[in-house]
């Protein structure tokens, strides 16, 4: 019994040892070197050192935790135009992952792309050098994710790419980076996906910064994203704020875009609401 019993807590010891080492494990990878790094001081300042000595188009690579909600995996996408693609050549999962590969694509010494995949993802790089870097906490990355919505007003690919990847984020580290973009981002476009990434997350501070931004956002088109990020949010929270956006708004493109995503929910309330319209 004793030895049993130290066998197993030898395996749980075991287990504990290796957890680390399996959620922050490589994806696989193919056709291509894999340079690994510690995060050590930071994560900016490792991936700046890395950037700063390619001398041709390479890759930086880590894995985070992850929401779990969503699979980013495709058949026959590619990371670029060379060729660089991700393959699914396994069984289809019923469980959503818990860990996402975020990856930057260096180029004459800068960043140019940034793209996120599931942990299942198997990666084809295409003859160039992923640099791997462990150990990166979320809140370091989403901080240097952040970086790049601040270089400059309009959006770039690597922009989109950070913008999305911070969304994939655990809660916690993404919404208060997404609450500020919303609000402050100089660029319509990178404030009406900040909304749109709210919705998703849901809660309180979504929906009051999607009222905030309907009323106070100079951009229709940012109105009009935050009229549907409202309508992605769960019923009970967005239909009633789709009803008061279209019986109060100012703007009238704002209501009609309101009214349009009351039609599409099917809820009772929004019946009542086009019927007690329609009778006046």
């Amino acid at each position: 019994m004793r030895r049993l019993v130290n066998s197993s807590i030898g395996l749980v010891l075991l287990m504990l040892a290796l957890s680390p080492a399996i959620a922050g494990a490589q994806p696989k990878i193919t056709n291509g070197r894999v340079q690994t790094h510690a995060a050590g001081a930071g994560l900016d300042q490792t991936v700046r050192a890395i950037v700063g000595q390619q001398s041709e188009p390479a890759w930086i690579g880590y894995t985070v935790p992850t929401r779990g909600e969503r699979r980013v995996c495709c058949t026959g996408c590619t990371f670029d135009d060379r060729a660089i693609a991700l393959e699914t050549g396994r069984p289809v999962r019923l469980e959503a992952p818990q860990t996402l590969v975020i990856l930057y694509r260096v180029e004459d010494r800068a960043i140019q792309r940034i793209r996120i995949f599931s942990e299942e993802c198997e990666l084809d790089a295409g003859g160039r050098t992923i640099h791997w870097v462990e150990g990166v906490k979320p809140a370091d990355s989403v901080k240097l994710l952040a970086s790049f919505l601040s270089r400059g007003d309009r959006p770039s690919s690597s922009t989109n790419g950070a913008i999305v990847a911070i969304a994939m984020h655990e809660d916690s580290v993404a919404v208060p980076v997404l609450l500020d973009a919303a609000r402050g981002h100089a660029d319509p476009k990178v404030r009406g996906d900040a909304l749109f990434w709210l919705a998703q997350k849901a809660g309180d501070k979504a929906a009051g910064a999607i009222t905030e931004r309907l009323e106070q956002d100079p951009d229709t088109d940012v109105k009009r994203r935050a009229v549907f990020a409202l309508s992605q949010l769960p019923r009970d929270e967005g239909v009633p704020l789709l009803i008061q956006v279209a019986k109060t708004n100012k703007n009238a493109a704002v209501r009609k875009q309101a009214m349009f995503w009351l039609g599409q929910s099917h809820d009772r309330r929004a019946l009542d609401f086009f019927a007690e319209v329609l009778a006046k």
